[in-house]
């Protein structure tokens, strides 16, 4: 029997575009069913248009796609997820996170409009009563490196997996008490890491792992995407660039194989939740060679051991990775120095914690009372949360201006498919029967055909397709290149439905 073994690129690297899904806390105190009522309430004030017109499904339910950005807004399990467009570089990815907030922060003030209970929302990932949902980022990699890290070298996986617990020094959200059965503590730095059951699995619900295995690439058959579930959703902007910065530093090394495989954690799950439990920060965990490092220490072996990427290709898989690689840099350095309060103008866990411990004295209580536990949800309210306030005072520092987060809520990435897309959705995003996903558009359906258009190109914007603005509906299929398939559609859901303005348009 002959065995057909994939055929690879030989060069194993693509270009690290990232973008996230991000489920809020949505409450409405007036009653019983908070999260599901709110979450609909919220999505029926987001300006976007159906992605699937005729089609429900109860998990991923009125998905939305956004004629701005190109990004996307449903409800995922009575949470409002957002999901963000596709972005190139980690700054981008900070305007772009923020950028969003700022629409669901919109759908939350529309609502609440005339209500005398208003909705409450925050971007965080815990409700103190055992739950817990996530802060995801997809990113970019090759098919090769994706079949690297599950199918044929598992010292890959457990690299990424040690190289993520150690990082919540630096993308941890920071949380009050603990949870999932875990031991009583005052304060951790990762809302997460009492969730985490495995190294691997596809679960996100119930047994997540450090590493979530999904194959499902919405891209050419070149790519993959990791889909990672590990992260905090932090709010400080330094904590947000190297929550998506770090993960495409630590694919780009698997990929261009500079990755150290003596820095694996020999257990990467009881490691982050050592690290967590300790924001005193001198819990260690053994690498496979048997040393002990703390999670700053192994944060510097991985910074050591990146910084020999920072040529052209690497700076051409990662954008902007210098500049990434410095300010990794000086965080670790602040943390050898135990400069909390500079770490607590760019990191979230440290600025809580400081915050939470200053009420907590001031009142004379700890930080497992009730009151500090909804001072902690506090911080992440999109309204009048701590954290915004503190941003609007100066006191946290801002990579992206407001001008820049407001453009990013109404513009897309021109360096991604997020461009096209979005010109896309503005063209035919609102006609019956059309289909939207993040790879592809059916724009119409006539004669037992639909008209699709296909962006399996992650990395395609304007340098690819050439500026798309001032095309009409015609030119612009004609110029991202429109195929006639067979239409299941009819069959499926719904009568064919042939709009004038498509007929005899195409054979």
């Amino acid at each position: 029997m002959k065995i057909l073994v994939p055929k690879h690129p030989p060069n194993p690297r693509a270009p690290k575009l990232v973008g996230f899904d991000t489920e809020l806390m949505n409450v409405d105190p007036a009653i019983d069913d908070s999260g599901a009522s709110a979450a609909r309430a919220l999505l029926r004030e987001v300006p976007g248009l159906p992605a699937n017109n005729g089609v429900y499904c109860e998990q991923d339910c009125g998905r939305l796609f956004l004629p701005g950005n190109g990004a996307s807004v449903y409800i995922d399990l009575h949470h409002l997820e957002l999901a963000g467009p596709e972005c190139r570089d980690a700054r981008t990815f900070v305007a772009q996170f923020h950028g969003m907030l700022g629409v669901a922060r919109e759908a939350a003030r529309q609502a609440n409009d005339g209500r005398a209970t208003p909705l409450r929302v925050h971007a965080n990932n815990s409700d103190g009563r055992g739950n817990s949902w996530g802060g995801h980022l997809s990113v970019l990699v090759s098919r090769t490196a994706f079949d690297w890290i599950f199918r044929q070298r598992l010292h890959c996986l457990q690299w990424l997996a040690s190289a993520q617990a150690s990082s919540i020094v630096l993308t941890g959200a920071g949380k009050a008490g603990a949870e999932n059965g875990r031991p009583s503590l005052p304060y951790q730095i990762s809302q997460r890491a009492d969730y985490f059951h495995c190294l691997s699995s596809i679960d996100t619900t119930r047994m997540r792992p450090l590493v979530n295995t999904r194959d499902e690439q919405l891209a050419g058959p070149h790519f993959a995407r990791l889909h990672c579930i590990f992260h905090d959703t932090t709010l400080c902007h330094t904590a947000v660039l190297l929550r998506a910065g770090l993960m495409q530093v630590f694919l780009a090394m698997i990929e261009a194989q500079q990755a150290d495989y003596a820095l694996c954690f020999e257990e990467p799950l009881a490691a982050v939740q050592d690290f967590s439990a300790d924001p005193g920060l001198r819990a260690t965990a053994r690498l496979l060679d048997g040393r002990r490092v703390t999670a700053v220490e192994h944060q510097c072996l991985l910074l050591e051991k990146a910084a020999t990427m920072a040529d052209a290709e690497g700076e051409q898989q990662v954008p902007g990775l210098r500049d990434l690689l410095d300010t990794w840099g000086r965080m670790l350095e602040a943390f050898r120095r135990d400069d909390r309060a500079f770490l607590a103008r760019h990191l979230d866990w440290v600025a809580k914690q400081m915050v939470l411990e200053r009420a907590a004295t001031a009142r004379g209580l700890d930080l497992s009372s009730p009151a500090m536990l909804a001072l902690d949800f506090a911080w992440s309210d999109l309204e009048q949360g701590i954290y915004f306030s503190l941003e609007k005072a100066g006191a946290v520092e801002r990579l992206a201006s407001p001008e820049q987060v407001a453009q990013a809520a109404a513009e897309a990435p021109a360096d991604t498919r997020a461009y096209p897309r979005s010109r896309l959705i503005r063209a035919f995003g609102g006609r019956l029967r059309t289909r939207i996903d993040w790879d592809h558009m059916v724009v119409a359906r006539q004669a037992g055909k639909r008209l699709v258009v296909h962006l399996p190109d992650p990395g395609a914007g304007r340098q690819v397709h050439g500026d798309l603005d001032s095309l009409g509906d015609l030119e612009l299929v004609q110029k991202l290149g429109v195929v006639a398939e067979e239409d299941a559609w009819r069959w499926s859901y719904a009568p064919q439905v042939v709009t004038s303005h498509w007929q005899g348009a195409y054979p």
